[in-house]
């Protein structure tokens, strides 16, 4: 697909390792204006410190964040750049983590109806305590993750004066451009596991 611009959108991506496999997870954070090379140098070490923070403390001590990727989506020559924390960047669950492909999904909803206004993050490599049967996560860890997501988030729209946003580049089976970008305005978070089955050894990501 040719580039779709997404104007004054900064992409960001976290890089995770597990196993030697790719398990990245994807953002879109809206700015005032196009965000330049030092916003974007900003963002990329906030979001990093926001998951150490945040989210680190609920996956396993096998993933490893590799770095953040920042990417201004406003044209497709706009600048990008790449953080790689020295600390901080580990798991601090001590206990073995899930399969590779096993995933809980932590869905973002806009103000408006239809798939192309709804987004999902897949957020695997935690224990395998935080499973309270085959096919669920207990109770007390999805509460959690709501926790934490609510406070990765917000301190990213806090620290950089920006809103986390969903973008779409689709709408009704057609291509939009420039691609449609709505505030996120409420979260939930799944009992029921998923799998991605992209994340297993050998199929990427």
């Amino acid at each position: 697909m040719a580039f779709i611009p997404a104007v004054n959108v900064a992409e960001v991506v976290l890089m995770g390792v597990v196993a030697d496999q790719d398990m990245f997870n994807v953002f879109n954070f809206l700015y005032p204006t196009d965000p330049d090379i030092v916003e974007l140098d900003a963002l990329a070490t906030l979001v990093a410190s926001s998951w150490s923070d945040n989210l680190a403390p609920h996956v396993a001590s096998a993933y490893i964040l590799g770095g953040v990727r920042a990417t201004s989506l406003t044209t497709d020559s706009s600048p990008a750049t790449e953080f790689f924390p020295s600390s901080g960047n580990v798991g601090e669950d001590g206990d073995p983590p899930v399969p590779l492909n096993v995933a809980t999904c932590v869905s973002w909803y806009t103000a408006l109806r239809g798939r192309s206004f709804r987004g999902r993050t897949y957020f695997g490599a935690y224990s395998r305590l935080k499973m309270a049967d085959a096919g669920h996560i207990t109770t007390l860890y999805q509460s959690q993750l709501i926790t934490a997501f609510t406070a990765f988030i917000s301190d990213i729209e806090f620290g950089r004066s920006n809103n986390h946003v969903l973008v779409s580049r689709q709408h009704n089976g057609s291509v939009t451009s420039p691609a449609a970008v709505e505030p996120i305005t409420s979260m939930t978070i799944n009992r029921e596991v998923d799998s991605m089955r992209r994340r297993l050894v050998g199929r990427g990501s």
